[in-house]
């Protein structure tokens, strides 16, 4: 069974997958084969832990770079973290009103949507931790 979440992960510019993609996969391939209710259940079971899981790595990330910047850094950072959640929270309205249809394949986009901006927002910041790791 082959799904592919869109957009490029963390680390993936360099050819490795970041370990909840990794995680996705091996759910993905742990569901049943051959279309059903229970596949569709399955995916979606897998989707909703991703998302969960993405939102864990964002917090961890950001809590890591925070604790490496300087004060006016961290002001900036924190203001930053602030507008791109208010910009998060219009957007899953916005994927969840586009997309509000019954049916797996409408979950699967909102999942997936959801998802890809959240991993997004872990890729700046760990760009950030990086930058900042290099000094």
């Amino acid at each position: 069974m082959l799904f592919v979440l869109p957009g490029q992960g963390v680390g993936e510019e360099k050819g490795e997958k970041h370990p909840i993609d990794v995680w996705v996969d091996k759910c993905f391939d742990q569901a049943p084969q051959e279309y059903s209710l229970t596949q569709d259940l399955a995916i979606l079971k897998c989707l909703a832990q991703a998302y969960e899981m993405w939102d864990k790595e964002l917090n961890k990330v950001y809590k890591k770079l925070m604790q490496q910047l300087n004060r006016t850094e961290k002001k900036l950072l924190k203001d930053s973290q602030r507008k791109w959640l208010v910009y998060r929270d219009a957007e899953f309205k916005f994927i969840d009103t586009w997309q509000d249809l019954p049916g797996f394949d409408a979950a699967f986009l909102r999942y997936t949507r959801k998802i890809e901006i959240i991993r997004s927002r872990v890729s700046q910041l760990e760009l950030y931790l990086r930058k900042d790791t290099e000094e």
